[in-house]
């Protein structure tokens, strides 16, 4: 087959073992010479295998480098050097500037997508997207695609961008999140057992340069695969068939087409991953992709969809999420496509701020001479709903503390910080999220404060100095502590409540033998020590338990 049915091939296979059968059948996978490695040094494990220790974190990052892709689309179609002087300052005033069109795109209010109207949530969403296919249940794990209407690269830009490692590509561009040119090679780890990932991509024509070349305008795509070496560390290589002048320095395949479907659609009766076409960007397709659970990813409680949305709560851009497997139902095409838009923005939004007991309230903390901003959401509870809010429940089991750079979370604290002693909020563990952004700090802080894989923080004096100040705002708001109070008195009612149930129980039932309620003597009270809702008793009062 040529290079376009092989693509379409590669795209539509669901298994390794359907993908392997294609690159044998094509005279590639067991020819070591046209698989060219990755970063071009045969070292590269020692980085690849270094990235997050957990399949969502590292997918993540391919939606951060999606995000990057679509704000250097839009910087570049504007004519704007992205390294430039003229170039926005943060990620938030692209947004502003290029999604927005804002007059003032340094104002604190805009670049925010929480501000934004659900359809041109969804409109954007559709540009930008992750879909799911092959394997549901427990049969196996699924494959995912991750598509975007970028900027997109070149077939021979390709060993220095898709193929390339700690290159310093995006450096010196302020407003986007990638910096270390390696963050999108820890999901190669949770692939399968070959670790395969498909990656196909176009250079937006219009910002091609006067005078390009006819492969320049091609689509390319290439295999990434784990290869074992009988050493001390496997190797990561990608398929480079073309002009290979020596071994493993080859180019990667591409063909002809003004558009490809690389993105998914379910509405009006369709459901495919690869349905709406593009004229540029990029598409990366994961094999059996390592994570759990293992139902619909747009709405099962802590599925794909809620974890996304903790792991950026402060999305730039939103991100469709499809669910494009068989044996799924749904009533509407709306339980196969939903936005995700960020836990905290999703709490924002008008429709939303009903679930909280007031509106956001926050602080911003001085950190070695950079502002850290705090923002809290307090959500009430459901009637009958004691133990886990049902909200936070769905995105991270509870109450958490998400420190955040660019909405992207660098490192989560769950419920039990609530119940430290220097926070003192153990009421409300299950029902409190805080996001602490530390978008505004300088290089130098950030590196002192997490890791390069963003998933974890060094135990430095600096976090610790930082976690001190969090822990004191949140134990010295007076706000979250009369909801602290407040939910511990509701608290004892119900266990009050709970006992004069058991009481009337057992009332009953002496009261229908005799016999057994001569053998006890005496009897007991129990304090009702807050009156119930509505109920004319007084704090302090007694009821007999009819023992």
């Amino acid at each position: 087959m040529n290079a376009r049915e092989l693509c379409w091939s590669l795209m539509m296979a669901d298994t390794e073992e359907a993908v392997i059968e294609l690159l044998r059948d094509a005279g590639y996978w067991d020819h070591a010479s046209v698989w060219r490695y990755v970063g071009d040094f045969d070292g590269n494990w020692s980085t690849i295998g270094n990235q997050q220790r957990e399949s969502v974190s590292a997918l993540t990052e391919k939606f951060i480098n999606a995000i990057d892709a679509r704000l250097l689309n839009a910087c570049l179609e504007a004519g704007i050097d992205p390294k430039g002087s003229a170039a926005p300052a943060t990620m938030r005033e692209a947004v502003a500037r290029f999604f927005e069109n804002s007059p003032n795109p340094k104002a604190d209010h805009v670049g925010r997508i929480s501000n934004w109207i659900d359809d041109q949530i969804r409109e954007q969403a559709r540009l930008l997207t992750v879909a799911a296919t092959g394997y549901s249940g427990r049969k196996g794990a699924p494959c995912l695609s991750i598509a975007d209407v970028g900027e997109g690269q070149t077939p021979d830009e390709y060993p220095n961008t898709f193929g390339s490692i700690q290159k310093r590509n995006k450096v010196d561009i302020a407003f986007v999140q990638g910096k270390f040119n390696m963050g999108g090679t820890g999901v190669l780890r949770f692939c399968g057992t070959h670790k395969l990932q498909l990656t196909v991509s176009r250079r937006n024509p219009a910002l091609l340069p006067p005078g390009a070349s006819g492969r320049d305008t091609e689509w390319g795509f290439t295999i990434t695969r784990r290869e074992s070496t009988g050493g001390r560390s496997s190797v990561f290589t990608y398929l480079a068939p073309e002009e290979v002048s020596e071994p493993r320095r080859g180019e990667i395949l591409s063909f002809p087409a003004e558009s490809l479907p690389i993105l998914p659609e379910a509405a009006s009766g369709v459901r495919h991953p690869y349905h709406r076409h593009a004229r540029h960007g990029t598409l990366i397709k994961l094999y059996e992709y390592d994570f759990s659970p293992r139902s619909n990813i747009v709405f099962t409680r802590r599925g794909l969809r809620q974890r996304i949305e903790t792991a950026l709560p402060e999305l730039a851009l939103p991100v469709g999420v499809f669910e494009c497997r068989e044996g799924f139902k749904g009533e509407e095409a709306g339980s196969y496509f939903t936005p995700a838009r960020g836990t905290a923005v999703r709490l924002e939004q008008e429709k939303n701020q009903e679930q909280l007991e007031f509106p956001p309230i926050g602080a911003v903390l001085n950190l070695r001479g950079d502002n850290i901003r705090v923002k809290v959401y307090a959500l009430k509870r459901k009637p009958g709903e004691n133990r886990k809010n049902g909200f936070l429940a769905d995105y991270a089991s509870g109450g958490c503390v998400l420190y955040t750079v660019n909405g992207q979370t660098h490192k989560q604290s769950g419920s039990e910080f609530f119940t430290r002693g220097a926070v003192d909020l153990e009421y409300l563990r299950d029902d409190v999220l805080v996001v602490v952004d530390c978008s505004a700090v300088d290089e130098i802080t950030r590196e002192d404060l997490f890791m390069n894989s963003r998933d974890r923080n060094p135990d430095s004096p600096l976090w610790k100095q930082l976690e001190k100040m969090v822990e004191s705002y949140l134990k010295n708001d007076e706000s979250l502590r009369q909801l602290a109070l407040l939910r511990r008195q509701e608290a004892i009612r119900e266990k009050t409540e709970d006992n004069q149930a058991l009481a009337d129980l057992l009332g009953r039932v002496l009261d229908a033998s005799p016999d057994l309620a001569s053998v006890l003597l005496g009897g007991a009270r129990l304090p009702a020590p807050f009156p119930k809702p509505g109920s004319a008793s007084k704090p302090g009062t007694t009821v007999q338990i009819g023992i």
